[in-house]
């Protein structure tokens, strides 16, 4: 995934895997999966799961959810002997302005930049600056990234169901 993204930095890649355990998903979305589903899906749902990550979401089977969020609520260590895309951010060095904050939001929501601009009042090449400040700050490289980062952070309140 991780070379994928550095050849096509522009491309949005999802997870289709039949393993759904938190060591295949956690290692997929840090090295920049915007989704993971499972392999187990019907031929219509992946369909749409596909057109999901076009608009801008980032899919999750509901059991692979489950997992990350059990995890996240636990507040476990991360998993031993995963290769990390950055250092951490702690909390305490994480400043985010009240729009950046939003913004997360409704990326942790599964709405796309569109969306997000069309919410927020503003353009969408204004949504890309907030969400770059956002990777930056979060040291992330994908909106799973930032809302796994986020989540840990305690930077989202909640983690409501992705729409």
């Amino acid at each position: 995934l991780r070379a994928v993204g550095v050849r096509h930095p522009g491309c949005d890649m999802l997870v289709i895997s039949m393993f759904g355990d938190e060591e295949h998903v956690v290692a997929s979305i840090e090295a920049g999966a915007v989704g993971y589903v499972q392999k187990d899906a019907n031929p219509e749902g992946i369909a749409e799961t596909l057109l999901a990550v076009k608009r801008g979401a980032s899919p999750i089977s509901p059991m692979v959810a489950r997992g990350l969020l059990s995890r996240l609520r636990s507040a476990q260590p991360p998993v031993q002997g995963l290769p990390l895309s950055a250092p951490r951010a702690e909390p305490e060095a994480v400043a985010l302005t009240p729009r950046e904050k939003e913004v997360l939001e409704l990326i942790a929501r599964g709405y796309s930049y569109a969306e997000i601009a069309q919410f927020g009042g503003v353009t969408h090449h204004t949504v890309q600056g907030h969400i770059k400040n956002l990777y930056s700050k979060l040291a992330v490289h994908s909106r799973s990234e930032a809302v796994f980062e986020g989540s840990r952070l305690g930077l989202i309140q909640s983690m409501p169901p992705v729409r």
